[in-house]
């Protein structure tokens, strides 16, 4: 604070001096309220300059403008009542303090209520008065960590191993599904992967036996004449569009659960089969159209051939193992959560876990760590330059008559609403678990 020292002088003067003192604190005093001070007959300047401070300060506290009113009621606060006598300047705090608590009783302790504390520094009768100010916020305490846990796997409940209020660490049984036929179906899954496995295999060589016999009907002089063949041709793309299309349409239904994966095998299938069987004809249209062709390019055509169908083989039977693997790990991963475990350390908050019971919606149990606990409040937007991330911050626990030291881990970019406050976080050790979620809590920041 700039100290401007008064001089006996006359009545306008002394305003103007005592206005220079607010001003120094960025405060506008009303001229009414300065002549108020130098009004009191029995204030010399000095204590007009200590009745300013009781003024700064106890607007501060009560969250108002100062005007008249407020002044009257800071130095009858003071002097309870009776009319204001000067206090020596070692007895400035002590005063302070009363205001303080006089004027809090009227505070409001709704969450983010803001208040700014003076911190008065004297040094001897004739030094100077400095004024420090420290935001107040009220808010509450909430958990460091919170899990509304449901299990992996729909069904009946089978055991439940904790009560509401039990404290669990990180990977402690909470309860346990029912099996029901899960193993069956692993083990009917596990032999059907095997089965298709198997079938592609055989695929693959049936695949391989059919093209060395188009090869053989190749090398051969064929019997059939140029327009024959290429009516088959015609014929056998006509067959593959069709099985195509039925099995585009036969997927569809299957994604639905119209029919079943059977079906959709039969299909890949018969698809196949009809680029097997226009493969087949191609081959014969080569043979008539390239007798004169040496025997190196036709087996250059059949080389072609040979690797597009198998290709396409390959892929078919490539799906079909993916998918069955996939149903199996699905099916798998339900028998292996069947346990419901803790995530985290803490407390058993909400429990809604019956024996025999079928799993509905909403979480089976929710898990409260407060371990550390942080402390919400809402900072004004005319002292969010004050406040900083990683900052110091007292926070005093009104119920439990103690304060401890935290940190300033947030303070959110964007405004509560339509509201001129910001949302910000404290983070206090809570290693005994004396402090609870939900807690009124008031925090004390030094401002910067």
């Amino acid at each position: 604070m700039v100290h401007v020292e008064l001089r006996d002088a006359p009545k306008l003067d002394r305003i103007q001096q005592l206005r220079k003192i607010a001003k120094a604190e960025h405060l506008d005093f009303p001229n009414n309220v300065l002549e108020y001070i130098v009004n009191q007959q029995d204030l010399n300047p000095k204590a007009q300059e200590d009745a300013l401070i009781r003024i700064m300060a106890y607007s501060a506290v009560v969250n108002r403008e100062i005007d008249l009113e407020l002044a009257k009621e800071a130095l009858n606060l003071v002097s309870h009542n009776k009319r204001f006598k000067i206090q020596p300047k070692r007895a400035i705090l002590a005063t302070l303090c009363s205001i303080l608590m006089l004027a809090g009783c009227n505070a409001s302790d709704s969450m983010g209520t803001e208040a700014v504390a003076p911190v008065i520094e004297t040094q001897g009768e004739a030094a100077k008065t400095t004024i420090h100010q420290d935001i107040v916020l009220s808010g509450r305490t909430e958990p460091y960590q919170e899990i509304f846990l449901s299990p992996a796997v729909s069904g009946i409940i089978k055991e439940v191993y904790v009560e509401l209020g039990s404290k669990v660490s990180k990977g402690d049984k909470l309860a346990l599904m029912f099996e029901g036929d899960l193993a069956h179906q692993v083990r009917q899954a596990e032999a059907k992967v095997k089965t298709v496995e198997v079938n592609a295999q055989i695929q693959k060589i049936e695949q391989q036996i059919a093209l060395n016999q188009m090869k053989v009907a190749l090398s051969a002089d064929g019997s059939y004449d140029i327009e024959e063949v290429n009516f088959a041709v015609k014929q056998a793309e006509i067959a593959l569009e069709d099985a195509r299309q039925n099995l585009e349409n036969n997927q569809f239904l299957f994604e639905q659960g119209a029919i079943p994966q059977v079906q959709i095998e039969k299909d890949q299938k018969a698809v196949v089969q009809a680029e097997q069987q226009l493969n087949r004809a191609k081959q014969l249209v080569i043979q008539r159209s390239t007798k004169a062709s040496s025997q190196k390019e036709t087996d250059q055509v059949i080389s072609k051939l040979q690797q597009e169908s198998t290709l396409a083989a390959s892929k078919l039977s490539k799906m079909g193992v993916e998918q069955a693997k996939a149903d199996l790990e699905i099916i798998r991963y339900r028998l292996n959560n069947l346990a419901v475990e803790a995530p985290i350390n803490g407390y058993i908050t909400k429990k809604n876990a019956v024996i025999g019971a079928s799993v509905s919606q909403g979480p089976m149990f929710v898990i409260t760590n407060i371990d550390q606990i942080y402390v919400n409040v809402n900072v004004p937007e005319a002292m969010l330059n004050k406040v900083k991330v990683g900052q110091t911050a007292i926070v005093s626990i009104p119920s439990l008559g103690i304060s401890l030291e935290g940190k300033i881990t947030y303070i959110a970019q964007a405004a509560n609403g339509d509201a001129p406050t910001f949302p910000a976080k404290i983070l206090l050790n809570n290693d005994n678990h004396e402090i609870k979620a939900g807690m009124q809590a008031q925090v004390s920041v030094k401002s910067e």
